[in-house]
C-alpha cells in the first residue's frame, strides 16, 4: 500500500464554478456590448447626412411623448416628415431657433442627418435650414 506525503503531494480540492464567480464577468461583458452598440448606432445614425430639398412645408407641430419630452416635427409635401432637435455630434444646440424659422407654405432646402426608421419612430433630423423661396 502506497502512502503519499501531504507536503509533497497536497490534495487539491476540486473547485466548482459558481454563479457568483461568473456573474461579474457576465454583467461586465453585457455592459460593454450595450455601450458599444449604443455608440455604434449613434455614430452610424449621425454620419448619414444629406441635403434634402427643395421641400415644401405643409405643416409643423410640437408634440410631447409619454415621458414629457418635446418633439418638433416638420411635415413636407415632397420630403416626408423631418424632425428638429439638438444634435451634439454636429454641434447644433439651437433647435428651437431652427424650428421657429421654418414657416408653413414656404420652400426650403434642409441639411439632415439620419434616416427614417419606422420601428423606433425615428425621422431624419434637420440641423440646418437654407432659404425660403
Amino acid at each position: 500500500m502506497t502512502t503519499y506525503n501531504n507536503r509533497r503531494y497536497p490534495q487539491r480540492a476540486k473547485r466548482r464554478l459558481h454563479f457568483e464567480d461568473v456573474l461579474p464577468w457576465v454583467v461586465g461583458a453585457f455592459i460593454v456590448l450595450v455601450t458599444l452598440g449604443i455608440i455604434g448606432y449613434n455614430v452610424a445614425f449621425s454620419s448619414a447626412s444629406s441635403t434634402v430639398g427643395p421641400c415644401v412645408v405643409e405643416d409643423k407641430d410640437r408634440t410631447t411623448n409619454a415621458e414629457g419630452a418635446s418633439d418638433m416635427r416638420v411635415y413636407t409635401e415632397n420630403c416626408g416628415v423631418l424632425k428638429v432637435q439638438d444634435n451634439w455630434t454636429r454641434g447644433v444646440f439651437n433647435s428651437a431657433d431652427i424650428f421657429s424659422k421654418i414657416k408653413v407654405g414656404e420652400t426650403y432646402t434642409f441639411d439632415t442627418t439620419g434616416w427614417r426608421f419606422a420601428l423606433f419612430s425615428q425621422f431624419p433630423v434637420i440641423y440646418a435650414v437654407h432659404g425660403a423661396s
